[in-house]
């Protein structure tokens, strides 16, 4: 009988333990999910030391960090008016630095 008990707990235990993290899978998606949405609409703020921090940490990926980093360097304030502002080595491209 003890056996058919340790059993039976070891199944329960794995079962929690697979559902917590089907659950914490599914909330990360959401939160990815909900963080290309808002930068599609262009409500990002942030900026482009934000954008390689998420990519390193793997919060996003490499492809998500192109799109979104375009996004920012779209929507800055010196894209219009200057179109050299945001070249590679310019002072506003904080990549090369």
């Amino acid at each position: 009988m003890i056996a058919v008990s340790n059993v039976t707990t070891t199944i329960v235990a794995l079962a929690c333990v697979l559902i917590v993290a089907w659950l914490g899978w599914a909330a990360i998606g959401r939160f990815r999910k909900g963080l290309l949405t808002g930068a599609e609409r262009g409500r990002s703020t942030w900026t482009l030391e934000d954008l390689r921090e998420m990519r390193d940490s793997g919060q996003i990926t490499e492809q998500e960090y192109q799109a979104l980093r375009l996004q920012v360097i779209g929507g800055s304030p010196g894209a219009q008016g200057n179109p050299q502002s945001n070249c590679p080595g310019s002072p506003n491209d904080k990549m090369s630095r």
